[in-house]
């Protein structure tokens, strides 16, 4: 399911939302290093919305005016759950603030 939930941020709401010369990246594994132990947690996005290539300028239509990780989350809908987040349930704040960390960018998506 996520690779339908990537190739649909990809092709349908990058182009709709963000400045035309906006980049989606894949993105490998990232370590951050502990204050007593190096490469102590390992983080990998599932991609990084680059615009720093962006004219600034000419940026009054996109709804991102600086780079971001990219996390997709596709949940199984069961009883207890809902097809869709209409907000970023608490379990995953954790995970998305390491990848902003190690990206060095202060959004997500």
């Amino acid at each position: 399911m996520q690779i339908h939930a990537y190739c649909t941020v990809v092709g349908q709401l990058v182009p709709a939302l963000l400045p035309k010369d906006a980049v989606v990246l894949e993105q490998g594994c990232y370590f951050i290093d502990g204050s007593v132990k190096e490469n102590m947690i390992e983080v990998s996005p599932d991609g990084f919305i680059d615009v720093s290539r962006t004219n600034q300028m000419n940026n009054h239509y996109g709804v991102l005016e600086e780079s971001a990780v990219l996390e997709i989350k596709c949940p199984y809908p069961n009883k207890r759950t809902l097809p869709v987040h209409y907000k970023i349930p608490l379990y995953y704040s954790t995970q998305l603030l390491l990848e902003m960390h190690a990206k060095g960018t202060r959004k997500a998506w």
